[in-house]
């Protein structure tokens, strides 16, 4: 079974998809969120003008 298809029909039938990310990020580790962030070209910590705080990303390795 794929569950990732699986997970997206969930989403589709209705599912709280924001409910469900959050779900998901919680159950990654901090590498695999860092990943799937770079690997989707998404930016990384500090590109956008909001003020971030240096304690924020102060676990997230520094090759992101």
């Amino acid at each position: 079974m794929d569950y990732r298809n699986y997970a997206l029909s969930l989403v589709d039938d209705g599912l709280d998809g924001k409910q469900m990310l959050i779900h998901c990020l919680q159950y990654m580790s901090q590498d695999d969120v860092m990943d799937m962030l770079s690997s989707n070209d998404y930016p990384a910590p500090g590109e956008f003008d909001e003020e971030i705080t240096e304690d924020s990303y102060s676990s997230i390795p520094s090759r992101y």
